[in-house]
């Protein structure tokens, strides 16, 4: 069973560059427990350059199809519910989107893994030690993805081992490239919880930021979802749309909406 997501458009309502336009890009990170462990799989906007964003100015609105991912769930068996949780956060390019994209690569995830492993979750030198290398490690991201062919969505994301420790460090990376790196300008949460009954039955829901859908039985309706993104000093203001679908066979199955 395969989760594709399709962040679809954009519209720039507001921006806060001094020129004519603000440059924005998402990333995503997706992540289940699995076994004591967690499964985590992350990723960023391709479409634009890998130290920038995409040029917007007041009032435009672009078709993006970016990110555009998919990702496998874990089957579960009769009985069993699992709990896969999708985040998407929203930037304004400033100075620093090679090390906030880094962040969010399944290279940073082992990185993580290896500097924590046989430290303490809350390592003061593991923590610097991997900001520095956020900061100042070669940024070999773009070309890692174009090597893997991971640049077609039809191309399921590979998940990361980690930890409960690693994970926590992963998101006091976070906080700290919100405060020192690009405009950091908001966060949609997706949550998806999936079961199967007695009867072997696949069910499942979606928690959003703007309510709970429905339980769906079938696999392939597509969920849209309208993202109003407003920076919390108010400089920047977005409105995006995205689409979530689930399917059982393989990640071709994915099509590319109309562009209308």
């Amino acid at each position: 069973m395969f989760l594709h997501c399709n962040m679809r458009r954009a519209k720039c309502l507001r921006f806060s560059d001094s020129g004519k336009t603000g440059e924005f890009y998402f990333t995503w990170r997706a992540y289940l427990p699995s076994d004591g462990t967690i499964e985590l799989a992350q990723g960023f906007s391709l479409g634009c350059p890998i130290d920038d964003g995409y040029s917007m100015a007041a009032g435009d609105g672009r078709v993006l199809n970016d990110p555009r991912f998919t990702v496998e769930l874990p089957n579960v068996g009769p009985g069993e519910t699992k709990h896969f949780v999708l985040d998407m956060f929203c930037w304004e390019a400033d100075h620093s989107s090679e090390e906030t994209k880094r962040l969010f690569t399944n290279d940073a995830a082992r990185k993580l893994m290896q500097l924590h492993k046989g430290a303490e979750a809350r390592s003061r030198k593991t923590r610097e030690s991997f900001l520095s290398w956020l900061q100042n490690g070669d940024n070999d991201v773009a070309t890692s993805l174009l090597s893997q062919g991971l640049l077609s969505p039809a191309i399921k994301t590979a998940y990361e081992t980690v930890t409960s420790g690693a994970l926590k460090l992963l998101d006091f990376a976070l906080d700290a490239i919100k405060s020192n790196s690009d405009d950091y300008l908001g966060t949609s949460r997706s949550e998806l919880l999936y079961t199967r009954d007695s009867a072997g039955q696949l069910r499942y829901r979606w928690i959003f930021d703007n309510g709970i859908e429905t339980w769906f039985k079938e696999e392939g309706p597509k969920i849209h979802q309208t993202w109003r993104i407003l920076e919390a000093n108010r400089d920047n203001e977005l409105d995006c749309k995205f689409l979530i679908q689930i399917a059982a066979g393989s990640p071709t199955e994915f099509q590319l909406p109309p562009s209308e």
